[in-house]
C-alpha cells in the first residue's frame, strides 16, 4: 500500500467542482469533476452518473438544494468518504 497524504484539493471551476487527490492504495492522482443544475437537482460526475453519499455511485443520491453551494456539498461528502476509508483500512 502506498503511504500517501490524505490531502485533497477541492476547487470551483466555473459551474463544476474539481476534486483532486492521490489514491491511497496506488498513489495515482485522481481527478473527479462534479456538477449540478444551478437551480438545484441531482449531483453528477464527468461521466454523467449520479453521485451518492460519500461520493460513491451507490446509496442515497446527492441533491443540491437552493441556498447550498456545490463546493460545500462536495467538501462535506469528501470528509464522509475519507472517514469510511479510514475505518475500512483500520479493520
Amino acid at each position: 500500500m502506498a503511504n500517501q497524504s490524505n490531502r485533497a484539493q477541492i476547487r470551483q471551476d466555473g459551474s463544476e467542482v474539481v476534486l483532486t487527490y492521490a489514491d491511497p492504495m496506488t498513489g495515482e492522482q485522481i481527478v473527479r469533476r462534479f456538477y449540478a443544475p444551478a437551480n438545484g437537482g441531482y449531483v453528477r460526475d464527468q461521466s454523467g452518473r449520479q453521485i451518492c453519499q460519500g461520493l460513491s455511485h451507490r446509496g442515497n443520491t446527492l441533491v443540491l438544494t437552493g441556498g447550498n453551494s456545490l463546493i460545500s456539498l462536495i467538501r462535506r461528502e469528501w470528509q464522509v468518504a475519507r472517514r469510511a476509508e479510514t475505518r475500512f483500512l483500520a479493520a
